[in-house]
């Protein structure tokens, strides 16, 4: 059964993070490909060899790069080696750099095995035909629309569910450059979950409800399993994001709201203080 590589890019700033992953290989599986890391924290990226290669012999041992780009500026790469047989030579997956900054390899050590897959179908062939869903610009208090669809590309039915990774992120609420969290729904589906009938489309109704002006995201995921088979899981993940800005002139001196969002920074410091305590 062939192998996930893992590594993981940290930020060590106070801001939230914005990187894109990029690799011209087509042999890659790479999940999550682009997002958003929190301050101070980090995020683990896994690598799969795509089952295609099962019957691409000659192509092994095969090594290719994945190229990360942050909204900062910074630039990193890592490198990825994929053997045909683990038990007589091993891959790995490492960042080729390890100055200091924003991304980091993770603890060590920094490696990973990926063997070559077996040809094992996945359980379900659902897709996300829009991976990313971003809504027009939207006022304070004011909602706008947007869909997702998912496809079922398979012969039998597929029972879907949605749910959200973690709480969203705002940013640019104040000019002090402060990442918020959000403790209400910025977001909402309709439906959560339902049965995708094959060859079958379903969509699915996403609302913007800021009641803030910021820069809004999130990340849910699609758990999606045959109906007759609850065991067989197959998740997919799409990413929400939305503007809100206040329409008109907005005097200087304007009290800002910030009800429903708590400061990222502060949720940060409380955690290190009960892990002193």
């Amino acid at each position: 059964m062939g192998k996930t590589g893992r590594f993981q890019i940290i930020n060590h700033s106070v801001r939230l993070l914005r990187f894109e992953l990029y690799w011209p290989a087509h042999c890659l599986t790479v999940t999550p490909q682009h997002g958003f890391i929190a301050p101070e924290s980090k995020l683990q990226i896994l690598v799969s060899p795509n089952s295609s290669l099962s019957t691409k012999h000659a192509m092994f041992p095969w090594s290719g790069l994945i190229y990360i780009h942050c909204d900062n500026g910074q630039k990193k790469i890592v490198k990825v080696q994929i053997r045909e047989d683990l038990t007589q030579e091993e891959g790995f997956i490492r960042l080729t750099s390890s100055a200091p900054g924003v991304l980091s390899p993770g603890p060590e050590p920094s490696v990973s095995h990926l063997v070559k897959p077996l040809t094992k179908p996945p359980s379900t062939r659902v897709e996300i035909r829009n991976k990313t869903v971003t809504f027009p610009t939207t006022e304070p208090g004011e909602t706008s629309g947007s869909h997702l669809e998912l496809e079922n590309h398979g012969d039998s039915q597929v029972r879907w569910y949605l749910s959200s990774l973690a709480p969203p992120y705002v940013k640019g609420v104040d000019e002090s450059g402060d990442v918020f969290r959000a403790t209400y729904a910025v977001f909402r589906c309709s439906p959560i979950s339902g049965v995708l009938e094959s060859h079958g489309v379903q969509q699915v109704s996403v609302t913007f409800l800021p009641r803030d002006k910021g820069e809004y995201a999130q990340f849910w995921d699609v758990e999606c399993h045959p109906l007759k088979e609850p065991h067989l899981k197959h998740t997919l993940r799409f990413q929400l994001s939305g503007q809100s800005v206040k329409a008109g002139f907005e005097p200087e001196n304007t009290r800002i709201s910030i009800n429903g969002l708590i400061k990222v920074n502060n949720v940060t410091k409380s955690r290190r203080q009960a892990v002193s305590e």
